[in-house]
């Protein structure tokens, strides 16, 4: 009986392995492939460098929401409306979800929203940091807005705690992707996870068609936010802290 389990363990393990290999091999025809030191969640050391930390929050409330920019400008669009669906702030009505209100593209540019901010130049040229901010405030959020520039990597790194152990807080980041050897240029994404025993953020990237959400070095990250400015703004990327109305206003 004992080696009929055990062969049965074994076949088991075999199957899985082999799982996984295939697995491996299908993702990574599907993504571009990772710099080295970032690690996609979607693999085994990834998932261990989630569950071995406390500042997960923000990856169960935004993974519930998580939303595939519908083009190459649209990644605010799409982190807003994964911020802004878990967030204890008014969910418009929805044309396509009868009763039930809910952040969409259709109503997240709103009349407020249309006066500084329309779609048709966020599908050319994508949104600034403040713009972001703007529009998450124009919808009930609270929003502090750093940039790179004007901060420092510590007290990023002191924002990722704070914000990523509770709920109805989240960090959202600007950055250069060439700064972190990924293709394109600027993106928008929201940060779901921090380890610091790895000192890596887990990044929920919006363009699900071309990378997997991933582990990138802080350092990194922040000097993808800092050593590049907005070509709209002329300030340095960054990042927003964003809360809901329920914890006051922002300092």
């Amino acid at each position: 009986m004992k080696m009929i389990r055990l062969f049965t363990y074994c076949i088991t393990i075999a199957v899985v392995s082999f799982c996984q290999q295939n697995v491996s091999a299908q993702v990574r025809e599907k993504f571009l492939p990772l710099p080295s030191g970032q690690i996609a969640l979607n693999t085994g050391e990834g998932r261990q460098v989630l569950v071995s930390t406390e500042f997960q929050e923000g990856f169960w409330q935004l993974s519930q929401f998580f939303n595939t920019q519908q083009d190459l400008g649209s990644c605010g669009v799409a982190t807003s409306l994964m911020v802004l669906n878990p967030l204890d702030v008014p969910r418009p009505r929805s044309a396509t979800h009868g009763e039930y209100p809910f952040f969409t593209v259709e109503n997240l540019f709103s009349d407020q929203v249309r006066v500084f901010l329309t779609p048709e130049k966020v599908a050319k040229s994508g949104m600034t940091l403040d713009q972001l901010g703007r529009l998450l405030e124009v919808h009930g959020a609270n929003v502090k807005v750093q940039h790179a520039s004007e901060s420092s990597v510590d007290g990023f790194r002191q924002h990722l705690k704070n914000s990523l152990s509770k709920k109805n807080n989240f960090i959202v980041i600007n950055y250069l992707r060439s700064a972190i050897g990924q293709s394109s240029g600027g993106h928008i994404s929201p940060i779901a996870a921090f380890s610091p025993d790895r000192d890596m953020v887990l990044i929920m990237d919006t363009s699900s068609y071309k990378y997997p959400w991933t582990w990138v070095p802080v350092d990194s990250i922040w000097e993808a936010m800092r050593r590049d400015r907005d070509s709209e703004s002329m300030k340095s990327r960054g990042y927003l802290v964003v809360t809901g109305k329920s914890h006051g206003t922002m300092k």
